[in-house]
């Protein structure tokens, strides 16, 4: 009876079988071996003289370094798993998203990148005595270049098993009901893609290099500082591109100084992963990327001058992907977006967010198809044609279907703006007070302001009593509401 009062419970049983526990630590054993700055060294003085090691340099949030990780994950158990392949290959990996200061003194420029070689290769970080592969790759075609790499032949196939521990993930129902109904883009979720867009801009190294760069940089902040949507990411741009010249200067090297990576682009506060519309059932699932798009949609919509500023978008937006988003595969396939002809020919704030929609539901297009194939996307969040006919009746024409539907542009135009250009806060007191009932302590407030005189203040500090109260009951009311649900943004 106890044992079923535990496991209803969920709590762990102390006289449960050891085997599971063997077999999970054998399973750990046999994926990579994830590496920081602080175990890099000691880890790499472990691996034998006649032995190769290959370190993969990814980041979490990178969507083409998850799609590669289950393939990494079994390239790994392959080399892990007892009896040993010879050669033997220790299989690493490090996130660059965390671990700056390693992935820079390898000289890191996109994700995913494989080196190979030997333990005292990587002492110095020396790219010239190691071998490179990067891009998304199947486990057959790194075991292959492995395989090049010792000039012999590994029997990769299926006569070994590669097991493979079950990924935990949120709930996903939990997950759906938390995220925020989608009738306007997340301030939050906005303001910690900026940050985030800031802090990696700012730790990407070698990047940060050149002429080109330099423009890209302040080709972006500037459009930060005129088209951002919250007020103090958009002074905070504003005071980094008025710094940009003194902290940046044009000379040979176009290097930063290294007082500009100390600015902040939005005010006091860190750069957290704490998303609200943009959190996903899986860790590093949606989250930046989900934000990032946000943000570039947001910057569209307030474009300035409005019949004319969607250009300088089109080019920040390029700049910026090019030289600073180290996702290799998505940059790459966002520039070549940004190279075609309706993209040359935006010109106003309309076109700039037409492009932009259009362009986001291409990329929900193909991966849908690669999530379809691979499952390795966000089960909660499938990809799709974006908005759908439920969020945004008149964006979609009589004719359309759900898989390939037909568009209203002029609609669509309206709604995107609506959606992007205003960024929702968390709600405050004023935006849980059903309409009606603000309207009626508006004017009551109008009225004790005209007529109270001096006992004005302690009428308005009623008023607000009365508006805090009315403030609790409508948020009650609405988390006791049956049926709610929610739709997920892009």
């Amino acid at each position: 009876m106890w044992r079923l009062l535990l496991v209803c419970f969920g709590l762990s049983l102390p006289f449960s079988s050891g085997k599971v526990q063997v077999v999970n630590n054998e399973l750990e054993a046999q994926k990579p071996i994830q590496l920081t700055e602080g175990t890099f060294d000691s880890e790499i003085l472990r691996v034998p003289s006649s032995s190769g090691l290959m370190v993969e340099f990814y980041a979490h949030w990178c969507p083409t370094c998850q799609a590669f990780q289950p393939a990494y994950e079994e390239v790994a158990a392959y080399f892990h798993t007892e009896p040993k392949v010879q050669p033997e290959v220790w299989v690493a990996r490090v996130d660059c998203a965390t671990e700056v200061k390693l992935c820079n003194r390898f000289h890191i420029r996109k994700y995913p990148t494989m080196r190979f070689g030997h333990g005292p290769d990587f002492e110095h970080g020396s790219k010239q005595e190691m071998a490179e592969l990067s891009g998304k790759k199947s486990a057959e075609e790194v075991v292959k270049w492995l395989s090049q790499q010792f000039n012999t032949h590994y029997d990769y196939g299926t006569n070994k098993v590669v097991p493979h521990l079950v990924e935990n993930s949120t709930d996903v129902t939990s997950v759906k009901s938390q995220n925020a109904t989608a009738g306007r883009a997340g301030w939050k979720d906005i303001e910690s893609a900026s940050r985030l867009a800031w802090k990696y801009m700012m730790d990407s190294g070698d990047l940060l290099r050149g002429l080109e760069a330099r423009q890209a940089f302040l080709d972006f902040m500037e459009m930060m500082s005129t088209s951002h949507p919250i007020p103090g990411c958009k002074e905070g741009s504003s005071s980094i591109f008025q710094k940009a010249d003194e902290l940046w200067p044009a000379d040979e090297r176009a290097e930063p100084l290294p007082d500009l990576a100390k600015l902040s682009v939005c005010g006091p506060g860190e750069a957290k992963e704490d998303w609200v519309q943009c959190k996903g059932s899986k860790a590093g699932r949606r989250g930046y990327t989900c934000g990032l798009w946000m943000l570039l949609h947001s910057l569209a919509a307030n474009a300035l001058p409005e019949a004319s500023g969607g250009a300088f978008w089109m080019t920040a937006v390029r700049g910026f992907i090019q030289h600073f988003f180290q996702c290799s595969a998505c940059a790459n396939h966002f520039v070549t977006m940004t190279e075609q002809p309706d993209a040359e020919s935006v010109t106003s704030r309309r076109d700039a967010v037409l492009w932009m929609w259009k362009a986001h539901n291409q990329v929900n297009a193909r991966l849908e198809r690669q999530e379809e194939d691979g499952k390795d996307g966000d089960p909660a969040f499938p990809k799709q044609q974006w908005p759908p006919a439920d969020l945004c009746p008149l964006c979609h024409l009589p004719s359309s279907q759900s898989a390939q539907p037909s568009w209203n542009e002029d609609e669509t135009y309206s709604f995107l703006l609506k959606f992007y250009s205003q960024p929702s806060t968390s709600k405050g007191l004023i935006d849980l007070v059903p309409q009606k009932t603000a309207k009626q302590l508006s004017d009551i407030s109008h009225g004790i302001r005209k007529s109270a005189g001096p006992h004005a203040n302690r009428a308005l500090l009623i008023l607000v009593l009365g508006l805090a109260a009315a403030a609790v009951v409508a948020c009650i009311r609405t988390q006791r509401a049956p049926g709610r649900r929610n739709k997920s943004i892009l």
